[in-house]
């Protein structure tokens, strides 16, 4: 598949898991937000270094999917992953590092 098919797919995933969150399906809700991260971060495999803004943008989707997931550990995994990425753009870097500082403080409350 190719970055533009995955993305969608992530996408309308994204969507439905908002959704079925309202509805106060948690469970179901954190199962299609790890489908979405997972959709997203193959999405952010298949793209070209070259595509270093659209890489950056798709990166901080993934990881903020994979916290909205309750996957914390693949969140932060793949944050660092990004950070050193040379291929990362200053904009993208500074949103990763915002999202995690963010979500590791919420993390920390629910423990």
């Amino acid at each position: 598949m190719t970055w533009a098919e995955l993305h969608t797919e992530s996408e309308q995933l994204a969507i439905k898991a908002q959704l079925t969150l309202k509805a106060h399906n948690t469970e179901k809700a954190f199962n299609l937000y790890r489908q979405a991260a997972e959709t997203e971060r193959r999405a952010l495999d298949v793209l070209d270094v070259s595509k270093v803004r659209t890489r950056g943008i798709t990166a901080v989707s993934a990881i903020a999917l994979w916290f909205k997931a309750g996957e914390y550990i693949q969140a932060e995994q793949l944050a660092h992953s990004m950070l050193a990425d040379p291929h990362i753009p200053d904009f993208a870097r500074e949103d990763i590092r915002n999202l995690y500082s963010s979500s590791s403080q919420i993390v920390r409350f629910q423990l």
